[in-house]
């Protein structure tokens, strides 16, 4: 597996079989969140939305892909505490977990600020 060099020797007194238990985990609640939820909600509300045939698919399938906000969210906290379990030096990849949850976190506060139905500056 990639980055266990020296896991074993940085415990603190939990087992090997525990760490590896979070990483599985960790690794597969993101691929899922993100690899794959993420794109299908992205794919429905462009390509399903302009088709009236879609008009209340497009949004479910939107809607039941919201549930990766969740996912990542879970995921990232695994992230946290992995990184306190373990002395690895993992900066790149924490960085990057730290860059993508806060870049979702501005998406879904904007929520708030988009403009109404028939606002003049509302493209579509």
């Amino acid at each position: 597996m990639f980055g266990l060099q020296g896991v074993e020797a940085v415990m603190d007194g939990y087992e090997l079989t525990l760490i590896l238990l979070w990483m599985q985990n960790h690794g597969i609640i993101n691929a899922l969140a993100w690899g794959i939820m993420f794109p299908l909600g992205v794919m429905a509300a462009r390509y399903m939305r302009p088709f009236k045939i879609f008009d209340p698919l497009w949004f479910y399938v939107r809607r039941v892909s919201s549930v990766r906000i969740h996912l990542g969210v879970v995921g990232w906290g695994m992230g946290l505490k992995l990184g306190t379990l373990t002395t690895v030096d993992h900066s790149k990849h924490r960085n990057l977990g730290i860059a993508l949850f806060t870049l979702v976190t501005v998406q879904i506060t904007a929520l708030g600020l988009r403009p109404d139905l028939d606002n003049k500056y509302r493209k579509y």
